[in-house]
């Protein structure tokens, strides 16, 4: 058993998966902890290095988030709480195994976005609050399927399986 402090602002760091491809965790937190000018807009997703087991300098990827909120305007794409607007605030993150995309729950509004592996949007899917009380987890199996955990404070929790389906 290893510890490790890696040295990310505590700003509920929920979202984490493992990048097979560069043998590194991608974690990114709930809330951004960009302030300044420079990551102002941008939500940091970092990379430990599990070779070096050290924290790899600054954010591996940014997601854009006017980039973000004008993809969802443009599909018509609302959280189903809040004021109608899109946050972005991610609770789990984790990379197909298949095509290499980024896929991000955004729990409190209920979206599942897919960013290529630079970290550009490519597609929103607004959740079914019937079936998505609090998507909280994401992982793939080796063939691709897809599957997402609910929390379950206020109904049981949910394990949900997505078949995969090639083009």
């Amino acid at each position: 058993k290893k510890i490790f402090s890696v040295g990310i602002p505590p700003l509920d760091n929920e979202g984490l998966c493992y990048d097979r491809k560069n043998n590194r965790l991608l974690i990114v937190s709930k809330n951004n902890p960009g302030k300044d000018a420079e990551s102002k807009g941008k939500h940091p997703v970092y990379g430990f290095d599990l070779n070096q087991e050290v924290l790899l300098q600054g954010p591996v990827l940014n997601f854009d988030i006017s980039e973000i909120k004008k993809f969802a305007a443009d599909k018509g794409i609302k959280p189903s709480q809040g004021d109608g607007k899109i946050s972005f605030r991610p609770s789990a993150i984790g990379i197909h195994p298949l095509t290499s995309k980024l896929y991000v729950l955004s729990a409190v509004e209920r979206i599942l976005c897919v960013f290529n592996i630079n970290g550009t949007i490519e597609y929103i899917e607004k959740l079914n609050p019937e079936l998505f009380n609090m998507p909280e987890g994401i992982t793939f199996l080796p063939n691709g399927d897809m599957l997402i955990s609910n929390e379950g404070r206020i109904n049981p929790p949910t394990i949900l399986r997505f078949n995969y389906k090639s083009k």
